[in-house]
């Protein structure tokens, strides 16, 4: 994920932050990826019709027991903690 995944994500048009993590008290296989996009149409331009689907790369399927997708339409209510 971090090398090919992370990568692909990160260089799309419309990605304002990208989070890799995992759980907290979770196991260790665990992973969250969290990306903010600055509107919905971002998100279809980069997922196209598929875009509530979890896409995985061929490499990650093989290392994926399961893979599920989220997503949440907010708003900024408060200074950007990431921006200078």
């Amino acid at each position: 994920m971090r090398e090919r995944g992370v990568p692909n994500i990160a260089r799309r048009e419309g990605l304002l932050s990208l989070f890799l993590g995992r759980p907290d008290g979770g196991d260790d296989h665990d992973l969250v990826l969290v990306s903010v996009w600055q509107d919905l149409d971002a998100i279809r331009a980069f997922k196209g019709d598929a875009w509530r689907e979890a896409r995985l790369l061929p490499e990650e399927l093989e290392l994926s027991e399961s893979a599920s997708v989220w997503h949440v339409l907010g708003e900024s209510v408060g200074k950007d903690p990431h921006s200078a």
